[in-house]
Formats: C-alpha cells, sequence, structure tokens
C-alpha cells in the first residue's frame, strides 16, 4: 500500500474504533503483515495517535522497523521530529532503539532530530536511554550540512544544548565527512559569530585548528582528493565573520594564524580560490582585510601572520592584493608600511597583482600609492582572464589611469591572455565609459588595432567596438587601419563569440555601423560554422530585421546559404521563425528555396517552423509557394510538419485541415513510432481525431512492435477515459481487441480497467472486447488482474460473468494473479468473489520487491479495506 493509503486506513481505524483489524493482522504469519503492521505504527505516530501507538505495541508491532514506501523512517525519529514527548517515551519504553538509522539516504537519527527541534527535555531523555551523541547519520559523506547532534546545537548558538551534549560525552573534535570537506562544531560555532560557543568548545578540548590539526590526519588522508576544498579553519572563519572576540579566544588557545587549506596542491581546489575575491580568502588576515576591520588586521599581524601566505604552487590572493581588491586605503598603507611584497605575481587563474586590481577597480589613489611603492606596471597577467594594469583601467573606462600608466611606461600592445583575455585596445573598444577617448590614446601611443584576439572567447577590437553599438570608435578603428573581415577566436561557440565585425552588428541590429562595414569591403556571406551558426543574412532573417535583411541582398548575400548541421537555419526558415509575414515574403521574392532541406540536428524547414510557431497566415503563404508538407524531418530531434500540427498543446485546427488538404500523409509513423491519429487519441484530441479520420487516417494501425509503449489508436484512446474518441473510432471501424504491443503492452480493455473507467469499459465489452486477452510478458495483466488490483469490485463481477478465467496465470516479469493482486492491496471483498470463483491460492506469482512470495499462500482474512 502507498504511504496515503496507509494513512488512510489508520484513519479510518482509529475514528471508526476498528482497533480489532489490528489484532486480525497480527495473527497471520505472513512478512508482509509484520510489515503491514510497522508501517501502521509509523502512520499512528505521525498522526500523533498514542491509543494507536499503544495499541500496534501491545501487538507486537515492531518499533524499530522503518515504514513507508519511500523516506522510510521509524516510529522513533517521526516522533522525535514532530516534538511529541509522550510518543517518544512510549516507544522508547517498548524498547525502541535511539540509535537506528535508516538505510534512506537523507535521514537523521532520533537525537539530531530532537536537537534540531530545540527540545532540551527530548535530547536528555533520548540521551538517559543510550543515544549515542556521536552517531552520524546518513547526511554525512553526502552534503555539507550540520549533521553531528553538536554541530546542530552550535549552529542554532544553543549553549544549554551544546553543555548537554558536551556532558553526554559528545566528541568536540568529530565532524561531519561530506563532498566538501571535513566540518566541525567549532568551525560552526566560529562562522556564526558565536564567541560564547567558541569558548564553551574550546574549553572542552575543541582542536582549534580543526580540520588541519592532528587529530584529523587520519581524515585528511582519507579524504585526501577532496577534504581541503572550501574548509576554513575556526580563526579564519571568525576573521571573515568579523568576530574579534572569538579570534582573540582562538589565538590564546593556540590557534595557527597561517593555517589553512593553502596545504593543498590540487588544481580544480586551488583554481577556485582565484574568482570571487570574497569567497576565495585562504587566511584569517585575507578574512579581517575583506570585513574591513583594522583592530583585527592589527591583532593578526601582531600575532605573526605572513603577509604574503597564499596557496600552494602560486595559487590565491595576497594580503596585499585583498586589500586593494576591496579599496581599503588604510590597510594597504599599513600593509606596505609592514613591507608586503607590492610586485607579489598575480594568482595564476584569475588573478590579479596589487596594481592590477587598482585599476580594475578604477581607484587611481591606489594606482599611485602602489606605482610609488614601485609597483610593475607591465607584470604579467594570470593565464585565465588576465589583465595587465593597462588592460584592466582601459576595461572599466578609467581614462586617469590608462593615462597614468602609459606615462609610466605600460606596454599598450601587451598579448591577451590565452583565455578570455582582452589586448589594452580591445578592452578598451567595450568599456562602458570613455570608450572614444581611450581609444584614441591608446593608438596615438601606438596600439596595434589588428592585434588577434584571445585563444579563447576572445574579441578583436572592432568586434569590440561593435558589441559596444558605437560607430564613432568602429569608425576611428577601421580609419586606423582594423581589419573589418577578422575573425574571433577560434575555439568561441556561438553565443556571441566568434563572429566578424559584420555578424556582430547584424546580430545587435545595428544598421549604421553594417554599412560602414560594407562600404569598407565587409564579406557579406560569411560562412555558418561551429563558431557562429548563421550567415550574416540569417541572422538579419533570425531577428525579423527586414532593413537588414534588405542591405545584405543588395549586397550579395547568398539567399539560399544552407543552414548549419547543427540547430541552424537557412535565411528563410529563420524569417519564418522571426514571424514576419513582411520578411518571408521579400526572401521568397528574392529566389529563397522554400524546401531548403531542415538542419540535420535540431532542425526545421520553413513549413514546418511555421506549423510550429502556429502561424496559419505563414502556413498558407509557404504552401501556395510550393512547400512540402511531406518533407522529412531533421535526422535528429525532427518533427514533419503534421506531427509538430498534432503533438502542439493546442492544435490549430485550421492549420491542421490545411495540411490535410495540401496533402500531407496521416499514416506516415512519426520517427516514435507513433502514427498521428494514434497520437491524438493518446492526447484525448477529439476534433483532431474527426478530421484524421476523415482524411482517411488508418483505425486500426497497429501498436509499432519494435517500438516500446506505443499503442493502437483505440489502445491510446482507452487510456485517457475519452468516451467520445471511442465511440468514434468504434464508429469508424476500429477493431476492440486489436493486439497489445508485445514489450509492454495492453489491450484497450485491459487499460480501461486499469483506469475504473465504467463507460469506456463498458462500449469495449459492447463491441465483444475480449476479457481472456493474455498479459503482456513484462508487467502485464488481464483485465481480470487489473480490475482486482484497482479495487473495482463491480468490474470483476463483470468479467467473471462475462467468462474471465480467474486463474489466468501472472506475466511472467512482476507479474500476479487476480487473487494475488486483490490481497496486497487490501481488498477483502474483491479476495472473497475471486476464492469462491475458484480461485487458486497456490498459483505462483513472479512478483518481486513487493506482493506475496510466490510459496506462501494469501491469507485473505487478514485483509480487510
Amino acid at each position: 500500500m502507498s504511504d496515503t493509503e496507509t494513512a488512510n486506513l489508520v484513519e479510518w481505524i482509529s475514528n471508526n474504533g476498528q482497533a480489532w483489524v489490528i489484532k486480525i493482522i497480527r495473527k497471520s504469519s505472513l512478512l508482509t503483515a509484520d510489515i503491514f503492521a510497522s508501517n501502521l505504527l509509523v502512520n499512528a505516530t505521525k498522526r500523533g495517535d498514542i491509543s494507536m501507538v499503544k495499541c500496534l505495541i501491545d501487538v507486537g508491532a515492531d518499533v524499530n522497523a522503518p515504514g513507508g514506501v519511500t523516506n522510510r523512517k521509524t516510529a522513533l525519529l517521526l516522533a522525535a521530529e514532530t516534538k511529541n514527548m509522550q510518543l517518544v517515551e512510549i516507544l522508547l519504553a517498548a524498547g525502541a532503539d535511539p540509535n537506528i538509522v535508516t538505510a534512506d539516504t537523507f535521514e537523521m537519527t532520533p537525537l539530531q532530530a530532537a536537537v534540531r527541534t530545540g527540545s532540551v527535555a527530548m535530547v536528555k531523555m533520548l540521551l538517559e536511554a543510550g543515544a549515542d551523541p556521536n552517531e552520524p547519520s546518513q547526511l554525512d559523506n553526502t552534503l555539507p550540512l550540520n549533521t553531528l547532534p553538536l554541530m546542530i546545537a552550535a549552529d542554532d548558538e544553543s549553549t544549554e544544548m551544546v553543555e548537554i551534549l558536551l556532558k553526554a560525552h559528545a566528541d568536540p573534535n568529530m565532524g561531519s565527512e561530506s563532498i566538501e570537506g571535513y566540518l566541525t562544531a567549532l568551525q560552526v560555532a566560529a562562522a556564526t559569530r558565536s564567541p560564547e560557543m567558541v569558548h564553551l568548545l574550546v574549553d572542552a578540548g575543541a582542536d582549534v585548528d580543526a580540520p588541519w590539526g592532528e587529530a584529523y590526519e587520519e581524515v585528511l588522508t582519507r579524504y585526501e582528493r577532496y577534504a581541503p576544498r572550501l574548509t576554513k579553519t575556526p580563526l579564519q572563519l571568525a576573521a571573515e565573520a568579523d568576530d574579534l572576540v572569538s579570534v582573540q579566544i582562538l589565538l590564546a588557545a593556540g590557534a595557527g594564524v597561517d593555517l589553512s587549506l593553502a596545504n593543498s596542491g590540487d588544481f580544480s581546489t586551488c583554481a577556485l580560490l582565484e574568482g570571487d575575491v570574497e569567497n576565495r580568502l585562504v587566511s584569517p588576515l585575507q578574512g579581517a582585510i575583506w570585513s574591513n576591520n583594522t583592530l583585527m588586521v592589527r591583532v593578526l599581524l601582531g600575532a605573526g601572520a605572513n603577509l604574503e601566505f597564499r596557496a600552494m604552487g602560486g595559487y590565491g590572493h595576497t594580503a596585499l592584493q585583498v586589500a586593494v581588491a576591496t579599496q581599503n586605503e588604510t590597510t594597504v598603507r599599513r600593509l606596505l608600511q609592514k613591507g608586503a611584497n607590492v610586485n607579489a605575481g598575480a594568482a595564476k587563474y584569475h588573478g590579479r597583482t596589487a596594481l592590477q586590481f587598482a585599476a580594475d577597480r578604477g581607484n587611481l589613489e591606489l594606482a599611485e600609492m602602489l606605482m610609488d611603492a614601485g609597483a610593475n606596471v607591465n607584470a604579467l597577467p594570470a593565464i585565465e582572464r588576465g589583465r595587465t594594469a593597462l588592460q584592466a583601467a582601459a576595461e572599466v573606462g578609467s581614462y586617469e589611469i590608462v593615462q597614468a600608466l602609459v606615462k609610466a611606461g605600460a606596454l599598450v600592445n601587451a598579448r591577451a591572455s590565452s583565455t578570455e583575455g582582452v589586448t589594452a585596445l580591445q578592452a578598451a573598444a567595450s568599456a562602458k565609459r570613455n570608450r572614444l577617448e581611450i581609444v584614441k590614446l591608446l593608438l596615438k601611443a601606438g596600439a596595434d588595432p589588428n592585434a588577434p584576439a584571445a585563444d579563447e572567447h576572445g574579441y578583436t577590437a572592432v568586434q569590440a567596438a561593435v558589441r559596444s553599438d558605437d560607430i564613432g570608435v568602429v569608425k576611428l578603428l577601421l580609419d586606423a587601419g582594423a581589419d573589418a573581415n577578422a575573425s574571433a577566436d577560434a575555439n568561441a561557440s556561438a553565443d556571441g563569440h566568434g563572429r566578424t565585425a559584420l555578424q556582430r552588428a547584424i546580430d545587435n541590429g545595428c544598421g549604421n555601423i553594417a554599412r560602414l562595414v560594407l562600404e569598407l569591403r565587409a564579406n557579406a556571406n560569411d560562412e555558418a560554422n561551429h563558431r557562429c551558426r548563421w550567415t550574416p543574412l540569417q541572422i538579419a532573417a533570425r531577428n525579423g530585421n527586414a532593413e537588414l535583411t534588405q542591405l545584405l541582398i543588395h549586397a550579395n548575400a547568398n539567399i539560399n546559404a544552407p543552414a548549419y548541421f547543427d540547430l541552424g537555419k537557412t535565411a528563410l526558415q529563420a524569417a519564418t521563425r522571426s514571424g514576419s509575414s513582411t520578411l518571408v515574403q521579400l526572401l521568397l521574392d528574392s529566389g529563397a528555396d522554400v524546401n531548403a532541406p531542415a538542419a540535420a540536428n535540431g532542425g526545421r524547414t520553413a513549413l514546418q517552423v511555421a506549423v510550429e510557431g502556429s502561424n496559419l497566415h505563414l502556413v498558407q503563404l509557404l504552401l501556395k509557394h510550393g512547400a512540402d508538407p511531406n518533407a522529412p524531418p531533421a535526422f535528429v530531434c525532427g518533427l514533419t510538419a503534421l506531427e509538430t500540427a498534432v503533438r502542439a498543446y493546442y492544435p490549430e485546427p485550421q492549420i491542421l485541415q490545411t495540411l490535410l488538404n495540401a496533402g500531407a500523409d496521416p499514416n506516415t509513423p512519426f520517427a516514435d513510432g507513433w502514427t498521428a491519429l494514434q497520437l491524438a487519441c493518446r492526447r484525448g484530441r477529439l476534433e483532431v481525431v474527426q478530421m484524421l479520420l476523415a482524411a482517411n487516417a488508418d483505425v486500426n494501425a497497429p501498436a509499432n512492435a519494435e517500438i516500446k509503449e506505443t499503442r493502437s489508436a483505440i489502445q491510446a484512446a482507452a487510456a485517457t477515459r475519452n468516451i467520445d474518441i471511442i465511440e468514434t473510432l468504434i464508429t469508424a471501424g476500429a477493431w476492440v481487441n486489436s493486439p497489445a504491443n508485445p514489450e509492454d503492452g495492453m489491450t484497450a480493455l485491459q487499460i480501461a480497467a486499469s483506469t475504473k473507467c465504467t463507460s469506456v469499459v463498458q462500449a469495449l465489452i459492447r463491441e465483444g472486447a475480449d476479457p481472456n486477452a493474455p498479459a503482456s510478458d513484462n508487467w502485464g495483466r488481464t483485465a481480470l488482474q487489473l480490475a482486482a488490483e484497482v479495487g473495482d469490485t463491480k468490474l470483476v463481477q463483470q468479467l467473471l460473468n462475462l467468462g474471465a478465467d480467474v486463474n489466468a496465470p501472472a506475466a511472467k516479469i512482476a507479474g500476479v494473479t487476480a487473487l494475488q493482486a486483490a490481497a496486497i492491496h487490501g481488498y477483502a471483498r474483491i479476495a472473497l468473489i475471486l476464492l469462491q470463483a475458484g480461485a487458486n491460492v497456490a498459483a505462483p506469482g513472479a512478483m518481486s520487491g513487493e506482493g506475496l512470495p510466490s510459496k506462501e499462500q494469501p491469507n485473505t482474512a487478514v485483509w480487510t479495506r
């Protein structure tokens, strides 16, 4: 039984005083009866029904057996979760084990549940009953959650609960091992700005260097590959939380001031340290700097914090770089006075030197301070997304810093980083402000307007200016000799990268820029490729831009350039997608091929696109110009025009009729094995069914034996419980006994029986549906077995009267006899009817996982409804 069915049964027994049913159930020796009783106990606990719980305990229900179909829990866990002290006491007295954890992945122990509710009394009761405060739950090793009782209490900032658990010998150094690392209660307390909790745990012997202290050597060895990920010491967490008191407590207890995940040399871990500075701090000092707590910075420096501390191998940022990133001039000045290395290299991936950070923030004062301190204006950028100081300043549009750096000797043609890098000129051309002024300054200083784009996700200076829709900068660059036909990087995907200036201008709808680059001999026929799946004309058509489409046609763009094989479209297909009839007419008048094939992967012909967009006018227009209504679909994820019309969530009758009138074939099976009529029946579309039948659709086309889950039209209709479609099909000559799909199918009557739809069942029986059609081998059922399984007493009796075989064999895989189906689901009346009809109680069943073992006989006296 499902959880809902069990809950309903418990409610019925309780509300109607039918406790005798429980005693009858417990008289059975069947394993299923034991499981049933346990499920009742769990549901009664969930309801808080004390009398029912006591009754079930009295008849021997297993108090430690988990209940439920999914998310199985013990009664004690449920009682703890619902904060029901009385039930917890009753269950413990009955022998409930407070340390049982179910096999389900995301469950807690009863003690963890009690701690989470904040019930001190319940926690004490469970501890007195032997609950282990160090028992891990199934959450550990799966998710980075605070799952140990002590960690939960620390997270809730409940000092009383923490004291109780520590008194019960909770280990303050036991942590939760997860995919994100190793977390202890002290780390949790430090992160929650709870000095009192930190002090309490430190006094109890918590390792102040968790998880990098000596107590964790074995753990770190066991989880060497991923334990360091995002794991921070209590001192670092307290510093980042701006908790000076906790920092002082931890330092006084001997916490290592420079101990952190810097010991990890794993690339995937270290590369994470260099993106978002706020979330990639690697030392307490950096945390204090980020919190802008100058007093804490002084305390940590006084404790000997290493100014140049960073992750192994040069990953991560230095303290000075973090200070500049936060634009804290006071701290920057203090660190420089303390001897911080102003030229410490940029972190390898995504990093910045101190000067690069100042430029990136557009902070002229900090940039000048660092240059006065000897910062190298030409320091190398990081490998990925790196910027020189000049590139960074140009990118944020800081004219003053660019000017200062050029004056200080910054290289204007320094190469772009290989991944997502930019030259200074490329950066300036896409800056949010001061574009024209900075571009002029850089060109005057000798910047190369044709410097190549970065290897990955890069763009040339002209392309950058086009992206910014800045015709002034575009003209300035072209006048300086920039190549209008330069393509972008070789490895970019078609997501805005990998396009020429013309393609970008067309995509942005920049008519003036498009005209400008065309006048300077830009190629109007840039081919679609893996970097950009669209030609300029296809882009204009896709965007529904008639003006740019006309411009490109006059520039001799190829109107019939083929669709790129992967999700591409011809100009006409793209225009049809835009829904612009004016644009579609323009292309047709200009010679566009109305039957150009669809792209191999996910493509559509123009007509298929129009049908997909439910655009009747375009459908009619394309058909008028000779569009083929039976054009084949794309090789991958393709749909014919008719299939598209039938599959529509809200089918358009006029479009469907237009296609049928134009000669669309209703009897060609689709790629998934269904015909148009079968699909319409499956979706319960009566009007569509009638239209297809009028167009001579084959009402008796069989289910495709080679494809699972296909059905004949009448079988598909039976599943929808739509009597109108059933009657329409019967009138059209549908065979009610069309054979089931041998793989996993059912006859129409079997399907109707499973849905308990009386009207459909009666219509099929009236037309001679066979009640003894065999069940399919895989999970199959005869009509009688299905009627028994769903509890349809009237249908069971009717089928028996029609001669249904009461002992029809169970399906080979996961099958049941009719009697077994009734017994499993607790339908006592149906079981009695079947027994009176001669059902064999010893018949074998093939059901696995649930139901009756094949060697056991069903005891129908056990089951009640």
